[in-house]
């Protein structure tokens, strides 16, 4: 039995998390793995629901936009935790600093970076960043890269489209009409205060597009919601999850809201639903999910909607637009089978398996 430890993106949202989760799903099917997982803030709240033990990183400080913070307690900590498991193999949601330090620590684990196509290629950020980027993880000896876009293969890199959680690969198609899912990704923790002010300016316009239309059912899914708003959470078709966890919850109905999060709209084109996108304000993700919004639109004759602006006018109009065209076959697919290949091709490569 090999040991295989994953450090998990915690925070903000979980789209890279839920991922990589699922790498490690696919390893424990085999049964050939002992498996190890590190991880922080909404990861930790996830792992802690689904009863997974783990080393929860449980200092904020310790914790950068670029995730953990490699000169840091914290990161002794985990130091510690994969010299004392002796850990084989290292998988990880990006960590670009993170990534060197393990290397230097621990010359000889196989390190693998899953990583965004924005990770390695965007053109909207200084050219001097992305190739910061690109040093980091070429210290990795993996590069598993997912999403809309695919990127070029290059030796030790693979471009895949999206990995789906399998909860999601499980659900059939049929909806609810007359109901709507509003789905905030993983919440807002640990955010950038643009990030959730421009959140809670769209929330605010959904209460009120709500108002308006008491005649449709508005299903709001936020984690850590703030309950400054209970007031018209109150309203008799409006209803307040605050999880983000239950796909068969989210997809039964006949159209989702939510910000244009690569793994969100994945799970949209997998399931074939009508979709209204909005981007997120004022920090260096905007760029990724305008882009992520416009390939879901190109590919879906009509039936996503991406608004700039997200007014409670645009709202109701694409509301009423897409309640009015029948359902499609946006022929969309994940990939979790190129995964599965590419990981045993791996594990036979590296560990005899």
């Amino acid at each position: 039995m090999k040991n295989v430890a994953f450090i998990l993106r915690g925070c903000p949202g979980l789209g890279r998390f839920v991922g990589t989760f699922e790498i490690s799903k696919i390893l424990n099917d085999s049964g050939q793995y002992n498996l190890f997982y590190v991880t922080y803030l909404e990861g930790s709240s996830y792992l802690k629901k689904k009863g997974v033990e783990h080393l929860e990183i449980s200092n904020r400080y310790d914790l950068t936009p670029l995730g953990i913070q490699p000169i840091s307690l914290s990161a002794e900590k985990i130091f510690d935790f994969i010299q004392e498991n002796k850990i084989d193999a290292l998988i990880m949601d990006g960590e670009p600093l993170l990534a060197i330090s393990l290397k230097i620590e621990f010359p000889s684990i196989f390190l693998i970076a899953v990583l965004n196509p924005s990770d390695i290629v965007n053109s909207k950020i200084r050219p001097s960043i992305t190739k910061f980027f690109n040093y980091c993880y070429n210290h990795t000896d993996l590069k598993i890269v997912h999403g809309l876009h695919l990127v070029p293969v290059i030796p030790n890199q693979y471009s895949l489209s999206t990995i789906l959680r399998r909860e999601v690969l499980d659900l059939d198609t049929r909806h609810e009409n007359n109901c709507i899912s509003v789905v905030f990704g993983g919440g807002t923790t640990n955010s950038t205060p643009e990030f959730y002010n421009s959140s809670f300016h769209f929330l605010e316009n959904i209460l009120n597009t709500a108002e308006l239309l008491p005649s449709i059912r508005f299903e709001i899914f936020w984690p850590g919601y703030n309950q400054k708003y209970s007031s018209k959470v109150l309203l008799n078709n409006v209803e307040l999850f605050n999880s983000h966890e239950s796909p068969k919850q989210i997809y039964k109905n006949e159209i989702i809201i939510a910000r244009a999060g690569r793994n969100t709209i994945s799970e949209i084109l997998y399931l074939n639903k009508k979709a209204i996108l909005f981007a997120i304000c004022g920090e260096h993700r905007n760029s990724e999910q305008v882009k992520n919004a416009a390939y879901a639109a190109r590919n879906a004759q009509g039936r996503i909607r991406f608004l700039e602006t997200y007014s409670i006018e645009e709202i109701i109009e694409s509301i009423h637009i897409l309640k009015h065209l029948s359902h499609i076959n946006y022929n969309w697919e994940p990939g979790n089978n190129q995964l599965a290949e590419l990981l045993q091709t791996i594990t036979a490569k590296r560990f005899n398996i």
